[in-house]
């Protein structure tokens, strides 16, 4: 149990909520909340990290008891403590620090939606969401837009930047 906001572990992952060179350097980035949490176990990514409450693993005890099994480490904190690391207004109490996915090719044929500086991370995950209803086989970005890995982006695509390549 960690209930210091001090914690060297609670600080890299706080630094990975709010830095997207942070989330580069490291090549992890960070899923909140209970519908991402349960995307990483359907989509196989690697879950590095592991920060609970002791309320959602009383109310979702089969979620966490899952992602228990498939993290490197796992640790309950406090609340006070995951206020500290959310990225939320009213954080759901789980918190992963997983892995980038690894790059892909682009299929030789599909339909794709390509972004060029697109700035604002919500409309990045609404226009995944969009892309991913659509059939669109992918998302290509440039490099100078909006972090698909960002905790805003990752919110507003409801996994659908976990999903598509």
């Amino acid at each position: 149990m960690i209930s210091s906001k001090d914690n060297a572990k609670i600080k890299a992952a706080k630094k990975l909520v709010t830095s997207a060179k942070a989330r580069r350097d490291s090549g992890m980035f960070v899923l909140e909340g209970t519908r991402l949490s349960a995307e990483a176990l359907g989509d196989n990514i690697r879950i590095c990290e592991m920060y609970y409450t002791n309320n959602v693993a009383a109310s979702n005890p089969t979620l966490i008891s899952n992602l228990r099994a498939r993290a490197n480490f796992e640790t309950e904190v406090s609340e006070s403590v995951f206020e500290k690391i959310s990225d939320t207004c009213s954080p759901q109490g789980v918190l992963l620090v997983v892995q980038f996915k690894a790059p892909v090719s682009v299929p030789d044929n599909g339909r794709f939606l390509a972004f060029e500086m697109v700035q604002d991370p919500s409309n990045l995950g609404a226009a995944a969401r969009t892309a991913e209803a659509l059939g669109f086989a992918g998302i290509i970005l440039s490099k100078n837009g909006a972090d698909p890995y960002s905790p805003k982006s990752l919110r507003a695509s409801m996994g659908a930047l976990l999903r598509l390549p």
